[in-house]
């Protein structure tokens, strides 16, 4: 899925459950009809958008819920 990103927000066949990369999910915004992460990924700025992609909110697409991990300063 992500080796084709092209661009825009990532809304369907995204599966939750096969899960075999890490990224950081930076922020998030809202574009008047969809909240959505905004996600950096690691293979470097001539990926997607600079280096990130997006994916909507709330349905766990790609997994991202599934083991998150942060940092306590």
């Amino acid at each position: 899925m992500w080796h084709d990103y092209l661009g825009g927000i990532i809304q369907h066949h995204c599966t939750d459950t096969d899960i075999n990369h890490a990224v950081q999910i930076t922020g998030y915004d809202y574009n008047g009809y969809i909240w959505y992460w905004i996600v950096r990924n690691s293979w470097g700025t001539s990926y997607g958008d600079n280096g990130y992609l997006y994916i909507k909110m709330g349905d766990n697409l790609c997994g991202v819920a599934n083991s998150p991990s942060f940092v306590v300063i």
